[in-house]
């Protein structure tokens, strides 16, 4: 797969993903009447925000989301077994310093043989004028050990 049709599909999955946490019914046409159909099932994540998915050269897809309290990622080697799949928490605040509280948006990225987690985050008072950009980075090629 090209590097932008992966990227295309990727928002695809993010769009119905994102569509689907806010439980938006599907419309069907049945003998010319609209019905609601209220059965959707998200094959990739039943709940979260800020959802992430990166899919490396080792053939794992790896997912991650805000939790709130932690970092946690999963994966899987099918997008759609995601949800049911490996899991790890990667990082837990320690309860002081300014990125202790709120820990939203997390991104997995692989640069230089290296794996980095983007994340937001506010100091132990909770104050959203504290919220911050943190980074962790991992050295393992394997991002579930290290």
């Amino acid at each position: 797969m090209k590097k932008g049709s992966f990227y295309l599909t990727v928002c695809a999955v993010l769009i119905a993903l994102v569509s689907s946490m806010f439980h938006l019914p599907a419309r069907v046409e049945a003998s010319g009447s609209e019905q609601a159909v209220n059965n959707f099932y998200n094959v990739i994540m039943q709940d979260g925000a800020d959802p992430w998915i990166y899919k490396h050269t080792d053939g794992w897809y790896y997912f991650t989301m805000t939790t709130g309290s932690n970092i946690t990622i999963w994966r899987s080697k099918s997008i759609t077994g995601l949800d049911a799949g490996e899991q790890t928490v990667v990082w837990t605040p320690d309860g002081s310093g300014g990125n202790c509280r709120d820990i939203w948006a997390p991104e997995l990225h692989y640069l230089n043989g290296k794996w980095y987690i983007y994340y937001a985050a506010t100091t132990c008072d909770g104050n959203n004028d504290n919220h911050r950009m943190f980074v962790l980075e991992n050295s393992n090629a394997d991002p579930f050990s290290g």
